[in-house]
């Protein structure tokens, strides 16, 4: 037991106490600076970004992502997520502690990053192979569209005139009849 806390003592960050003198340098307060903080899941994060920005653009939310990988595991039941947390930060930095995203735990290696679908055995994790199938029936089922003029014009004039109301988009949701037709094995 005393090996488990001698290792995790060095891990510890130490935050001095700071006293501060008021204005008239007649009284003082010492407190611990400490700053509010929240923390997301990236499931949450989603089209969001974070990270410094150009200077005409509104500041993101979010100055740094910190991220624990987890597992291969992990990434084999949430495939795509490791790749959706870092394609939100906006720079990954100079190696000056600048980066906009920094990872955290003991799962975080270069087989991680080279080989996100594939197991340690080199076999493709079964959701990943679920989500290439989603894939290959959206491809197969997309109608390719070129862009001349007269296209552009027919889309246009289709979202102007494809309007429902808000009574009528409630009815819609409420007629469930359309999710018998949903296949079940391939949304996952």
């Amino acid at each position: 037991m005393l090996l488990s806390y001698q290792s995790s003592i060095h891990q510890i960050v130490p935050i001095p106490m700071v006293t501060r003198l008021c204005s008239k340098q007649c009284c003082k307060v010492t407190y611990c600076p400490l700053i509010p903080s929240f923390a997301r899941t990236l499931h949450t994060f989603q089209g969001q970004a974070a990270g410094p920005v150009n200077e005409n653009q509104a500041p993101n939310p979010v100055d740094r992502i910190f991220v624990d990988p987890g597992d291969k595991q992990f990434e084999g039941l949430c495939p795509g997520l490791f790749y959706m947390s870092i394609s939100r930060a906006t720079t990954l930095g100079t190696g000056n502690l600048d980066s906009a995203i920094y990872f955290t735990g003991p799962h975080m290696r270069l087989h991680r990053i080279l080989n996100l679908k594939l197991k340690r055995d080199g076999e493709e994790y079964k959701k990943v192979q679920q989500r290439s199938k989603w894939v290959e029936h959206i491809e197969k089922n997309t109608v390719h569209v070129t862009h001349d003029r007269c296209t552009i014009n027919l889309i246009n004039d289709w979202c102007l005139n494809q309007r429902i109301t808000q009574q009528q988009l409630d009815d819609a949701l409420a007629n469930r009849t359309w999710r018998k037709h949903l296949v079940r094995d391939i949304n996952y």
